[in-house]
């Protein structure tokens, strides 16, 4: 996926479980609507633009030795968090209560 062609549309939290709603770009004025779900969430933050500027990210710059956000998502193993990026440059941080398993398809 390309940063720029995911719109964050709508963020739903229920039970423990945080729903993303986005649009992928697939053409200029083309898109899917698709839903991210994440279980065990214990808190998360949604900043738009402002949220790039952040002290969090910029320890986690520090720490992996990266410039800048080249991916949708990106995971801070020893904190257990996980930020997502989308082409507006809105952030959501996401906390979970334990250590996840990820699987990637």
């Amino acid at each position: 996926m390309i940063l720029e062609n995911i719109i964050i549309d709508q963020l739903e939290y229920v039970n423990l479980k945080l729903y993303i709603y986005y649009k992928h770009y697939y053409k200029e004025d083309k898109y899917f609507n698709k839903i991210l779900s994440f279980n065990d969430v214990k808190n998360f933050n949604y900043s738009w633009e402002e949220g790039i500027n952040n002290e969090e990210i910029d320890e986690y710059f520090y720490e992996y030795n990266i410039k800048s956000f080249t991916r949708f998502f990106h995971r801070y193993k020893e904190k257990k968090k996980i930020y997502i990026l989308d082409g507006n440059y809105s952030l959501i941080i996401i906390e979970f209560n334990k250590e996840k398993k990820w699987k990637y398809r």
